[in-house]
């Protein structure tokens, strides 16, 4: 071991030791009040972690459900559904993959509208994200759009900014002439393992009590479809 690794454990081991007598001399705290704030910080973890786990589940099964892009392409150029004017835009957390609300839709209703945007919004490990590289644009066949917008985690996602970046690369989108598609997911439980099962059902309420997509991203409240689906965990 040289001894930059030396210095480097010795350093280690002083900040530890320190800590240590620094956490003893608390320890007796807890049994006269300080126990609140643990309980209260266990609480808050145990809700994250819940949340993130829930989070990563879901995506997991929504992704295993899910259509790819280019045969769901191909089957609509076979099979060409009923065009009607307007546009329409189609938030997906998933990139490559067809959003549901487009295939219930596309069930239910039998049509696709002229132009189709899929919106996939991914939030970067920067603070803010300069405006030329807001969106990126990927023109697909038979008026299908892919939309992918970065926002960085000091900024708040707002739709019309989005579509004011989508513009400046040729996608013209007027927010007030747009319909929105979004997809509100159900929990179903079908499994007991991996995510405990009050965990579960914990889950299950923070995703129904969460804000709705069309608030988050500030979408025009009367130009908003959504759509429900069950997603079993």
């Amino acid at each position: 071991m040289c001894s930059s690794d030396l210095l480097a454990v010795a350093a280690t081991g002083f900040f530890l030791l320190v800590d240590a007598l620094f956490l003893g001399a608390n320890l007796t705290k807890i049994v006269d009040g300080g126990w609140f704030p643990l309980v209260i910080g266990l609480t808050l973890s145990m809700l994250m972690f819940t949340w993130r786990a829930g989070r990563r589940l879901m995506v997991q099964n929504l992704s295993g459900e899910s259509m790819a892009l280019e045969p769901f392409v191909a089957s609509v150029m076979l099979e060409p559904p009923t065009r009607v004017p307007g546009t329409a835009v189609f938030l997906s957390p998933l990139s490559q993959t067809v959003p549901h609300a487009l295939l219930h839709n596309l069930k239910h209703n039998k049509v696709v509208h002229e132009t189709t945007a899929f919106l996939n919004v991914e939030f970067d490990d920067v603070p803010r994200v300069p405006d030329d590289e807001r969106v990126e644009v990927q023109r697909g066949v038979n008026g299908i759009i892919r939309l992918t917008a970065h926002v960085g985690y000091r900024e708040e996602p707002d739709i019309r900014a989005i579509l004011r970046a989508a513009s400046r690369k040729g996608v013209e989108m007027d927010p007030e002439q747009t319909s929105f598609f979004t997809s509100k997911p159900t929990m179903v439980s079908v499994s007991r393992r991996g995510l405990f099962g009050w965990r579960r059902s914990l889950f299950g309420w923070m995703m129904q009590n969460s804000v709705s997509v069309a608030r988050y991203f500030d979408l025009p409240p009367n130009r908003v479809i959504e759509l429900g689906a069950q997603v079993g965990i």
